[in-house]
């Protein structure tokens, strides 16, 4: 990476959603030779041009003071009370955007990690190769599409306040079809449409991350274009986790995996051995 003439962001990870995008962010965000932004997910192209499945479902960026109160009490200065009023409260555009990095050291690498962007369709993605540069890195952690659903769905109970276990199944599956849902788990749509844009686009998985957290960051850094560092902080860390570990019910799990049978037989294509490796089949 030519580190004298960077623009940026130099890097988006596109997620998947519940695929370890946090604790990435977490990692990279201790190492010296990246910026990243004091909020994960900027949801910018999401924001401006999102999915028509998705027109009227989906907002982000709320202003929820306390999550802004956190996030200045991790970095209190005066800079990031400029940049959050800046993300919050300034009219979204392709400069609002620019500008958001606009502050990036001298020397170092910049991203945005927002899973919500794997929702893009072609219009979306399109645009975000109008706005970002031509060196720019573009990548997504892909996680089996049973076990990311599931995830997910825990997760809005838990900020529901819920509890997920005392829900009908019906309830469950029908919750975890939505397009919203959906959208997020089209991994062949996915990567052909981002690397139909994005020549620099890569594919790793969180089963990776899983087994060995440290060579995974590892692998992340190199594509980056930059060296191994690591943080005993934040290397073992468990983001976003389910603390309670609730298993999937079985007989969601046998509906779901019939279900999507078929997508693995054409990521197959894309990834040989996937459905082996997540469905052992």
């Amino acid at each position: 990476m030519d580190k004298k003439n960077l623009q940026h962001p130099t890097f988006v990870c596109i997620g998947a959603q519940k695929a370890g995008t946090t604790w990435l962010y977490d990692n990279l965000r201790q190492h010296p030779e990246v910026w990243l932004p004091p909020v994960k997910e900027l949801h910018f192209f999401n924001t401006v041009c999102p999915h028509q499945q998705l027109l009227g479902v989906e907002t982000y960026n709320h202003i929820i003071i306390s999550k802004i109160w956190r996030n200045f009490i991790a970095h209190p200065s005066l800079t990031n009370i400029r940049w959050l009023k800046q993300f919050y409260l300034e009219q979204k555009s392709t400069q609002w955007y620019q500008d958001l990095f606009a502050k990036v050291p001298t020397g170092k690498c910049s991203g945005d990690m927002t899973p919500g962007y794997t929702t893009l369709d072609e219009r979306g993605v399109a645009f975000a190769r109008q706005v970002l540069t031509d060196s720019c890195k573009v990548f997504v952690i892909l996680r089996n599409p049973v076990e990311r659903l599931w995830s997910s769905l825990k997760m809005n109970y838990r900020w529901k306040g819920e509890n997920v276990q005392k829900e009908e199944l019906t309830t469950l599956l029908d919750e975890m079809r939505i397009p919203s849902n959906y959208l997020r788990t089209d991994y062949v749509r996915i990567i052909k449409l981002w690397q139909s844009y994005f020549p620099n686009f890569r594919v790793f998985l969180f089963d990776d991350l899983v087994k060995d957290p440290l060579n995974f960051l590892f692998e992340i850094e190199e594509y980056l274009g930059i060296k191994q560092f690591s943080s005993a902080d934040t290397l073992m860390k468990k983001s976003n986790a389910d603390k309670k570990n609730i298993t999937l019910p079985p007989e969601i799990k046998k509906e779901l995996m019939v279900e999507y049978a078929g997508e693995l037989d054409k990521l197959e294509t894309l990834l040989p051995g996937i459905k082996a490796r997540w469905f052992g089949q």
